[in-house]
């Protein structure tokens, strides 16, 4: 929707860190590594295949891009509480081997996006 593209384009703007890619760039990364649509992982979908990717994205958006609790709970449509557990959570599960390079898989894919070198054929539902 049109509310969140400016929230994400508002949060991006105010990044402490200097960076290739964006916050919309991780979502369709994620979204496009996983074969989900963006809006599964933004909305109430409770199947394993959405779930841990969500928490992904809110440890990446925590850890990487220095986003607050409160602003991905805002763009997950979730409190900020759950957003704490939840990082707290994956967090448990971060510094195995297979999840560092997932992640790092992301981030690459989130650059080839910024920087328009990636084409994946993805729902339409990603946002811009």
């Amino acid at each position: 929707s049109t509310n969140f593209r400016a929230e994400l384009r508002a949060m991006d703007a105010l990044s402490p860190e200097p960076r290739r890619w964006l916050f919309a760039d991780l979502l369709k990364a994620t979204a496009a590594i996983n074969s989900v649509p963006v809006a599964a992982l933004i909305g109430s979908a409770r199947g394993r295949q959405f779930t841990v990717q969500r928490w992904r994205c809110f440890y990446i958006g925590r850890a990487e891009l220095g986003l607050s609790y409160s602003q991905i709970g805002r763009l997950f449509r979730r409190d900020h509480t759950t957003v704490i557990h939840r990082v707290r959570r994956y967090g448990e599960i971060a510094d195995d081997p297979e999840e560092r390079a997932l992640r790092k898989r992301i981030k690459d894919t989130a650059t080839l996006i910024a920087d328009g070198n990636f084409v994946h054929e993805a729902a339409d539902d990603q946002p811009q």
